[in-house]
């Protein structure tokens, strides 16, 4: 039997070398996890366990959270939400402020963030209204395309979030806290993007001309009232979960229902989008269960092997402060997220590194904090940095892609800093889950 450091190298080389002929992410890891069983348990225990453990772990109530809130953000885009979102943050970010329809891109994120919590949806959303506005008033194709991925950035960590839902349920953390956890770190993200913001401008104004005139107060109220029941959608959801009246899953249902409402409601007109709303959730929804049926297989190899309980004992055991680990392991997420897309990083790595990250004594809640900010992180940097991809899909032909990676550095910077922030001020994300019933 090869012992768990050896097994370990010899995984990490099969995975990059199926990444790298292209095999399907959820196949290369189903296929470790069911021959590295074969392996150390034998074939017909290894069969056993692929007739009995998908279903298993896929036939669960909390992970029923996935499809419903996937759903919520999409029936929220077929109503139009993204539109009336930048109008209300825009009518009152003002004329006054610099870079005020750059603001507004992250304003009008934070508020579409509440009702979808997937990043790659909310930038093929915002592509289409955010960045044609900025580049119609002359704003810099840089800061335009960077404002308008700092919007979406939001998405997975302000609930309802996708990438909560899957870590709790990796990690068998409560789904309810992970989510109120994300209320503070996700406006803090939005008060660094914006202050980011108008220091860029202010030090270069010409990147950001005035806008247009101020709206009146009857013209902010008239446009809030198109997005007060979305905001009040919000506050029922994450206050009933933070008031322990209904679950995390109970909440995506009742989202989803009412942003099919929303979206009816807008006539007969609207339909079409909403039959393509059902559409890309079946999709995505699909893509996310195959993905976890593969992890979860990987996951049971890593267990049986021993390999998590080494690579445990290996982290506790090092000579160094806790903090340098950590540290360690944040790097490691920041580089590896320059390779494999957001979710797979979180799938291949939870089953190893977080049951060292409890041994080191740190807060699951927490650290589940951490890796979504840096599942964001992953969505911009190069050479992966999906958000930019699929910003350049939806963009006008003038934008290049070179353009789009030169705004998103100045937000990865920004990322970057509140990642600090997070980590080093552990009560801005626990204070809200400590008082939850």
């Amino acid at each position: 039997m090869l012992s768990p450091p050896v097994l370990a190298i010899i995984v990490v080389i099969c995975l990059l070398i199926l990444i790298a002929l292209r095999v399907p992410l959820a196949i290369a890891l189903g296929s470790l996890g069911f021959f590295g069983s074969v392996y150390i348990l034998g074939w017909d225990s290894a069969i056993d366990a692929l007739k009995m453990y998908p279903l298993m772990k896929i036939a669960s109530w909390s992970l029923l959270a996935v499809p419903l809130f996937v759903m919520m953000g999409n029936f929220a885009a077929a109503a139009g939400i993204t539109e009336n979102a930048y109008a209300l943050a825009q009518k009152w970010a003002g004329r006054r402020l610099p870079g005020s329809l750059a603001v507004a891109s992250i304003g009008a994120g934070a508020m579409f963030a509440s009702c979808s919590g997937s990043s790659p949806a909310m930038v093929g959303a915002m592509g289409r209204v955010c960045l044609p506005e900025m580049l119609r008033y002359g704003y810099d194709r840089r800061l335009a395309s960077g404002a308008t991925i700092g919007g979406a950035l939001l998405g997975p960590m302000i609930p309802p979030s996708i990438a909560f839902v899957i870590y709790g349920i990796m990690t068998e953390t409560s789904i309810g806290r992970l989510l109120i956890a994300g209320i503070i770190p996700g406006i803090l993200t939005a008060l660094v993007f914006m202050a980011g913001i108008i220091i860029w401008v202010k030090m270069n104004p010409r990147i950001a001309p005035k806008a247009a005139s101020g709206a009146s107060s009857e013209r902010k109220i008239s446009v809030a009232k198109a997005l007060w029941p979305v905001l009040l959608l919000a506050l029922i959801i994450m206050g009933g979960i933070y008031s322990g009246v209904f679950t995390a899953t109970e909440a995506a249902g009742i989202g989803a229902f009412s942003a099919l409402v929303l979206g009816l409601l807008r006539g007969r007109k609207n339909l079409p989008a909403i039959g393509s709303a059902i559409s890309e959730t079946t999709g995505s929804t699909a893509m996310v269960f195959f993905l976890l049926i593969g992890s979860f297989f990987l996951s049971f190899f890593f267990v049986m092997s021993g390999i998590t309980t080494w690579f445990v004992e290996f982290a506790v055991g090092l000579p160094v402060s806790r903090w340098i680990v950590l540290i360690l392991i944040l790097l490691m997420y920041i580089g590896l997220g320059m390779v494999v897309d957001s979710l797979s990083m979180m799938l291949i790595t939870l089953p190893v590194i977080f049951p060292a990250i409890v041994a080191l004594g740190y807060n699951p809640i927490w650290f589940g904090v951490l890796i979504v900010k840096l599942n964001e992180i992953a969505l911009i940097t190069p050479p992966v940095g999906m958000n930019v991809y699929i910003l350049k899909a939806v963009a006008p032909p003038e934008v290049s892609l070179g353009d789009i990676f030169a705004g998103s550095f100045a937000f990865l910077a920004m990322e970057i800093v509140t990642l600090a922030l997070l980590a080093g001020l552990p009560q801005l994300c626990l204070f809200l889950p400590s008082l939850m019933k």
